[in-house]
């Protein structure tokens, strides 16, 4: 379960992110469906038959509003209607002009649903309209539904009559009366007894199925569900058995069935609850008591960012403080090291003993010779050896006599001048 909700949340951030893009995506791809499926049951003008065309109005309504799509399918039936007869062109328009006054009047944003509905019979799943509209709509959708409906039963009865209202004109030789085609026409499109027991029974169910779903009750998506599944069942065959409609009652129990998980997996996006934690709230004030019940959502928590700082450190490992912080915290350290450093590069070697020479070997490899150590300093190691001390250089000024104070000086503000650029 948790791994679906985390699809779910997915999919909500990639439409969130790409919006600019998907929503165009999906109306030139819904437009196209329409016109596609128009040209394929009522296509008797070729001349909005062509690919071309047909690509040319899907990419119009990608970028016009869904309203605008309406109209566009509008015209390519009402131009395949001309192809057939004059006289189904015109009850044709009348009826439009009604469904579409119906239409702005109850339900102007319900685009989708006019469309979708004769979309969903073609595809043998109609049931699922009313069933999602009492889901996440309101009985003022019964409008476009039942215009939807009517659209459908309008290009079946076209396309199964097309071949009598074209003979009719030619085999007479002129043109027929316009109101005996006019009647015919009528009379064979309203007593459709299927037609008006499919807007019923799709009305029922999505007043039923809104009803149900706002009451305070626990998995009222669910139940809403079942019961407008068993309710659109009941009155399809009940209307079946009165009036001979002819329904395929295999078509309409797994239409109906198939129709209910979609409507499941509907719920699952836009109405998911855990009821497991439900909690009921008291609290009154000075002129009403409140009872109220809060169920939460079911979401996931998002994971919290970690930051893991690696720190620069040396190959050899060592214990104790670290280089970096024993140079902040105590700085005379590198001016000592300093210090001791020039003091070993600038102080005088000590002449060899008188005698000993360096060797092939010790100047290739430049090691030392030994040296015998004089007599008086056998056993003490840095003992001057017996002889005249040597004299200071002449001109050294006020460090002549010892060379090394210059060099402490000299090393000692190098040290002073490194501290102050550390801190």
């Amino acid at each position: 379960m948790t791994s679906l909700v985390e699809i779910k949340q997915l999919i909500k951030a990639i439409y969130i992110r790409y919006e600019m893009w998907i929503t165009p995506l999906w109306k030139f791809l819904l437009s196209f469906s329409v016109f596609v499926a128009i040209n394929h049951h009522v296509g008797y003008l070729a001349a909005l038959k062509p690919l071309p065309i047909v690509l040319m109005c899907a990419l119009l309504c990608s970028f016009m509003p869904t309203n605008f799509m309406v109209f566009i399918a509008g015209f390519f039936i009402l131009g395949h209607f001309y192809a057939v007869s004059i006289e189904t062109l015109a009850v044709t328009l009348v009826l439009f002009l009604l469904m579409f006054l119906l239409y702005f009047r109850f339900g102007p944003g319900d685009t989708l649903v006019l469309i979708l509905t004769p979309m969903l019979f073609m595809f043998g799943i109609p049931y699922l309209m009313p069933l999602a509209l009492g889901l996440i709509a309101g009985p003022v959708s019964v409008a476009a539904m039942s215009c939807g409906v009517v659209v459908y039963y309008l290009l079946s009865y076209v396309q199964a009559n097309a071949t009598t209202m074209g003979a009719s004109s030619v085999a007479a030789g002129e043109d027929p009366e316009i109101i005996v085609q006019l009647r015919t026409f009528l009379t064979g499109f309203l007593t459709n007894r299927a037609m008006w027991i499919m807007v019923v029974a799709f009305a029922a169910v999505l007043i039923v199925v809104y009803l149900i779903r706002r009451l305070p009750i626990d998995h009222a998506w669910k139940t809403a569900i079942l019961v407008g599944a068993v309710l659109n069942l009941v009155i399809l065959m009940v209307g079946d058995f009165l009036y001979d409609t002819q329904l395929p009652f295999i078509g309409v129990v797994f239409g109906t069935i198939f129709s209910a998980l979609l409507c499941f997996v509907l719920e699952f996006f836009f109405f998911q609850l855990d009821y497991s934690r439900t909690e009921r709230v008291q609290f009154e004030d000075d002129d009403y008591y409140y009872y109220v019940k809060a169920v939460p959502k079911v979401t996931l928590a998002e994971p919290e960012r970690r930051v893991k700082k690696i720190n620069r450190t040396h190959n050899a490992p060592h214990k104790g403080p670290s280089r970096q912080n024993a140079e902040h915290d105590s700085p005379d350290v590198e001016a000592a090291g300093a210090e001791d450093e020039v003091l070993r590069e600038r102080a005088p070697r000590r002449a060899p003993a008188t005698g000993a020479a360096r060797t092939p070997a010790s100047r290739g490899t430049g090691t030392r010779p030994r040296t015998a150590r004089p007599a008086g300093a056998a056993g003490r190691p840095g003992t001057r050896p017996a002889g005249p001390r040597p004299s200071a250089p002449a001109g050294g000024g006020a460090h002549a006599g010892n060379p090394s104070d210059g060099t402490r000086d000299r090393v000692l503000r190098v040290g002073s001048d490194q501290t102050k650029q550390m801190k």
